[in-house]
């Protein structure tokens, strides 16, 4: 298999998806009407799940995302794929079944299991740049430059060698265990 050009690797955990595209394949625009979307000069995370949607990759087919826009920025909402074979997963080797893996977004008490995405930059971190002496970043949660919140993945524009990690989180929005009374 010869080696992609200019690769920019798609991983999300917990539906064992990896696969490797060419930026230069990107699509430009993903096929859905968004309006009043800023599309920047370069491709996004958008485009990258764009692709693997069109060509969800080896064994793999019927790729998917659902997004919402929330305010002035788009959020995943889901993200599932179907293996035709059993996969092996990266961490500690273990098989699974062949089959569809979707997760999505969830309410819990206080809070939400969300999606949230992680660039890892050829060991550049853009969140800590310039670097400073001796340390040695390995990726980030792409934080806008002025810490006004994160670079939503319809925005965050993407370079060769980029890997693009989804995962689901949870985030508290308020206290979730009461407090003991005196």
């Amino acid at each position: 298999m010869p080696a992609v050009q200019n690769p920019v690797r798609l991983r999300i955990a917990g539906i064992y998806y990896d696969e490797v595209f060419s930026l230069d394949s990107l699509p430009g625009t993903p096929a859905i009407d968004l309006r009043g979307r800023n599309v920047p000069a370069k491709p996004t995370i958008f485009e990258l799940l764009e692709a693997a949607f069109l060509k969800p990759g080896r064994n793999k087919e019927n790729f998917t995302y659902v997004f919402e826009r929330r305010g002035d920025h788009l959020s995943i909402t889901s993200l599932g794929v179907t293996h035709k074979k059993n996969i092996v997963g990266t961490l500690g080797g273990k098989s699974r079944a062949s089959g569809t893996y979707q997760l999505t977004e969830i309410g819990i008490p206080g809070g939400v299991v969300a999606w949230q995405y992680y660039v890892y930059r050829a060991g550049v971190s853009a969140s800590q740049l310039p670097a400073a002496a001796g340390s040695s970043p390995t990726g980030y949660s792409p934080v806008k430059g002025n810490g006004t919140g994160f670079t939503g993945f319809d925005q965050f524009e993407l370079q060769a060698g980029d890997e693009v990690i989804w995962r689901q989180v949870a985030i508290l929005r308020e206290p979730n265990v009461p407090t003991a009374s005196a």
